[in-house]
């Protein structure tokens, strides 16, 4: 089920956004992610396996915390974009 509203005159947009999601906490989780995995380069078949296998699992929890708001919503520079997501 789903719907289409517009929003009332009373509170704002961002201020639903903020009091819905901790954006801060997302980003910050987002930073992390693209710290962690960014360069790798592992030396064995083993490794590679083990490091995609952990970047796989990391980034499969984004979709439950990423409300994928529209562009305009999002901070600028949002790290999500950078992370793939």
């Amino acid at each position: 089920m789903s719907f289409v509203a517009g929003y009332g005159q009373v509170g704002s947009q961002d201020m639903l956004v903020a009091r819905s999601w901790d954006l801060g906490a997302l980003e910050q989780r987002y930073e992390n992610f693209i710290e962690e995995f960014t360069g790798l380069d592992p030396a064995t078949g083993e490794a590679a396996l083990r490091a995609q296998t952990r970047l796989v699992h990391e980034w499969r929890r984004f979709p439950f915390l990423d409300p994928r708001l529209p562009a305009r919503s999002p901070p600028e520079n949002w790290s999500g974009a950078n992370a793939g997501f």
